[in-house]
């Protein structure tokens, strides 16, 4: 992850092929996921879910999942949606966008209070 940050892609692919022969399955999805090309959704949504399911992954991978999801615009992918944003802000409960982002999706649901809630976390943590 800190090579995909640092815009060494070459050194992450590595650090990632590396991790996959000699950790448990998936285990360089997240970096896979940092480096696909936004243009191939599809794979970069495979790369998402696989990483989820990884101990140890950063809050990006569910929220990241949750912004390709969010097009969809379907009860169920919406529920779902909220289900990567509350992971998401579980890891990391600092993350304005991924706050507001769950309140505008609570609130597609129908679940004011708590969409309001998770508003005013995000806007708490970020006011400008």
């Amino acid at each position: 992850s800190l090579h995909a940050a640092m815009d060494r892609s070459a050194e992450a692919r590595a650090a990632a092929a590396e991790a996959e022969k000699i950790g448990p399955p998936g285990a360089g999805a997240e970096v896979t996921a940092l480096l696909a090309d936004d243009t191939e959704t599809e794979a970069l949504k495979a790369a998402l879910e696989q990483a989820i399911t990884r101990p140890g992954m950063s809050w990006w991978a569910p929220y990241r999942l949750a912004t390709l999801l969010a097009a969809t615009d379907d009860r169920a992918t919406t529920e779902r949606v909220v289900g990567l944003l509350t992971q998401a802000t579980t890891l990391n409960p600092n993350a304005d966008g991924a706050w507001t982002f769950l309140g505008e999706s609570l609130s597609s649901l129908g679940r004011g209070d708590e969409a309001v809630a998770a508003v005013t976390k995000g806007i708490a943590l970020m006011p400008a």
